[in-house]
């Protein structure tokens, strides 16, 4: 999450955040599932450790690497451990062993479940549900109920909102994995557009309340687009089409990031991750307001490629643009940022 010193300087860290946005942009290409979870596992430990650089990481989990001569200075490195930062090298099984045992669980990032959930070739993976027994106790918790008898099979609990926000309060890539997973399967039985979309517009919001974390373990941009470009189009009739893009999410989270920030500096409320990140959520579920809500849905555009679209869906998306766009008008004036419940 972002910090910012003073909440009057709010411009200035936004003015600083787009700037950085920008060049992330520019610099965007394909990254495939491969490289995303080299990544991941790379910028994860980098975070975890406090060290910046790949040779840091190097001397503190493969210092044999490193050959120094009498005076001290590195004489020989075999160094992979830039190309694992850029995502080119897979760490082989015996590295991971000596940084999992400094490191303890760290290789579960190199082969989380989100990364076989997002290849939609891998169908396979929505028979059963050994793909829901992956994830942590805390999600399979929020999605499956045991039988009493440990030999039946786990049943999965039928999905309403009120059980979806307990996966919107854990936002991190266990969650997101179990929202995709529940989409592709719920498309797959060819369940009704209700029901998609309400799992569609979860994930829509997950990724927003993990976007500034997955930003600062330097994925956010190709992850994000990864879920926009083959996920959340699976939840869209034929007549809508997603305009979305990477920076939108970081962009909404920086805002809601900076709403909660001030709320929670007034009310004089410890200004850590967890609170701020569950203001965020209340943000988002509507409780301080629906035009934060509204301002945060998805923004879509009516996809005239399919043949023409009857006058009563076109009303209806016009009108909720219409509510959408008035929302950000007020998020933009700043009308929300002493977000207040409702009454």
């Amino acid at each position: 999450m972002i910090d910012f010193e003073d909440i009057i300087s709010i411009d200035r860290h936004f003015a600083d955040f787009m700037h950085k946005l920008n060049q992330l942009k520019s610099a965007d290409p394909h990254t495939s599932l491969r490289e995303l979870s080299i990544k991941y596992w790379y910028e994860s430990l980098r975070q975890r450790t406090g060290l910046e650089i790949a040779s840091q990481l190097q001397q503190k989990f493969e210092p044999d690497a490193v050959s120094r001569n009498e005076r001290g200075t590195i004489d020989y490195t075999k160094n992979k451990w830039s190309g694992y930062r850029r995502g080119r090298h897979r760490p082989q099984k015996k590295l991971l062993n000596k940084v999992d045992i400094l490191a303890p669980g760290s290789s579960r990032s190199l082969d989380h479940p989100l990364w076989s959930v997002l290849d939609l070739s891998n169908i396979e993976i929505l028979e059963g549900h050994a793909f829901l027994r992956r994830l942590t106790p805390d999600v399979q918790s929020v999605v499956m109920h045991a039988q009493d008898d440990f030999l039946a099979p786990e049943k999965i609990l039928p999905l309403f909102r009120k059980r979806l926000n307990k996966l919107l309060r854990k936002p991190n890539l266990d969650a997101l994995a179990c929202l995709v997973w529940f989409l592709r399967k719920t498309q797959a039985d060819e369940a009704g557009e209700e029901e998609l979309t309400l799992i569609a517009n979860t994930l829509h919001d997950a990724l927003i309340l993990s976007s500034l974390d997955l930003h600062s373990l330097n994925i956010a941009f190709p992850l994000i687009r990864k879920i926009i470009d083959d996920i959340l189009p699976l939840a869209l009739p034929t007549h809508l089409k997603y305009a979305v893009e990477p920076e939108d999410y970081l962009i909404s989270a920086f805002i809601l990031a900076a709403i909660s920030q001030k709320n929670l500096a007034k009310s004089e409320r410890p200004i850590t991750w967890h609170n701020r990140t569950r203001f965020m959520f209340e943000l988002l579920d509507g409780k301080r307001g629906l035009d934060i809500r509204l301002a945060m849905l998805p923004k879509l555009l009516l996809d005239h490629s399919n043949g023409s679209i009857s006058s009563v869906l076109v009303k209806k998306f016009e009108v909720g643009e219409r509510l959408r766009r008035k929302a950000w008008r007020s998020l933009i004036a700043g009308q929300a940022m002493d977000a207040q419940p409702e009454s």
